[in-house]
Order: C-alpha cells, then sequence, then structure tokens
C-alpha cells in the first residue's frame, strides 16, 4: 500500500464493548473467530478505512466521516479524519452467539 498508515484509536466506550465482546464469544466457544474477524478489520482500517464499510454521515465540527462495517462476528463504527490519517472506532458489537 503506497497511502499513508492509519493510527487506529478506541474511544473508552469502544474499549468496554471490545472486552464485553471478547468475554462474549469466549463464552460461547467462538474467540477464535472473533479475534480473527476484528484483527482482519483493524488490519483494513490502518491501510484503507475508506474503502471498507458503508458511510454513515458527516461530523463536520470533529473533521470526520462517520462509517460502518461488519465481518461475522463483529460490527464496527468509526470515524475517519477527513485531514489526518487517525481513525477513531466508537462502537464495537460482538455478534456471537449460540447456535
Amino acid at each position: 500500500m503506497n497511502g499513508p498508515r492509519y493510527k487506529v484509536a478506541f474511544t473508552g466506550l469502544a474499549s468496554e464493548q471490545l472486552k464485553a465482546a471478547v468475554r462474549r464469544a469466549e463464552s460461547y466457544e467462538r474467540l477464535a473467530e472473533f479475534a480473527s474477524a476484528i484483527r482482519s478489520l483493524l488490519g483494513q482500517l490502518v491501510v484503507n478505512p475508506t474503502e471498507i464499510g458503508e458511510p454513515m454521515y458527516r461530523l463536520h465540527a470533529m473533521k470526520m466521516n462517520l462509517r460502518r462495517v461488519a465481518l461475522a462476528p463483529v460490527y464496527l463504527e468509526y470515524g475517519v479524519h477527513i485531514t489526518e490519517p487517525l481513525v477513531i472506532v466508537r462502537r464495537v458489537v460482538g455478534m456471537a452467539s449460540p447456535d
């Protein structure tokens, strides 16, 4: 990839949601599947956050475009800064559930 590498940060709430989703995936014995999806999504956010997922709306005051992406069993909402190589994950949902 020739473009910039983006720094990916989590809000405090998103960090807590990630921890809860990990615990839930572990309780359903789907931690490996969850971890694989998170690694894949975070890897994509570092190199091409505007190419994955779907746009939601723009936060003009924060100079961010909000997007969402899902890769089972993970759903993320994140903002991509318009002028800086920065991604802020604001929501993490683990969709792991029993069969």
